[in-house]
């Protein structure tokens, strides 16, 4: 693990602190925090964790290939809309599972 973040704010441990594609990726969950919030992103990205493991649980699989993009020099267009868009089908998603699931998402 490279980094972890906390709603607008992130941290990095000392062997990633100098990569840009790392600092890239966590900014990547700033705005997904801010497009669900904190009790709306802990509960996808937990599931997330949950039904698919760590790399290919959605919010960091959506990250990952951001940060791919980034890496290889690829023209990222529209990266908070796509990353918001992306975090608010992710959040409906696990609203679903949950519902389908009898667990409450509002408890």
């Amino acid at each position: 693990m490279g980094g972890i973040t906390f709603s607008q704010t992130y941290f990095l441990s000392t062997d990633h602190a100098t990569d840009e594609g790392t600092h890239f990726h966590e900014l990547i969950h700033t705005i997904q925090w801010s497009a669900l919030g904190v009790r709306e992103f802990l509960l996808t990205y937990g599931l997330g964790l949950a039904m698919f493991g760590y790399e290919r649980s959605p919010l960091e699989a959506i990250a990952f290939a951001f940060q791919g993009a980034f890496e290889r020099g690829e023209p990222i267009v529209d990266v908070e809309k796509s990353v918001a868009d992306h975090a608010r089908q992710t959040r409906s998603n696990a609203q679903l599972v949950f519902a389908g699931n009898h667990v409450p998402w509002d408890a």
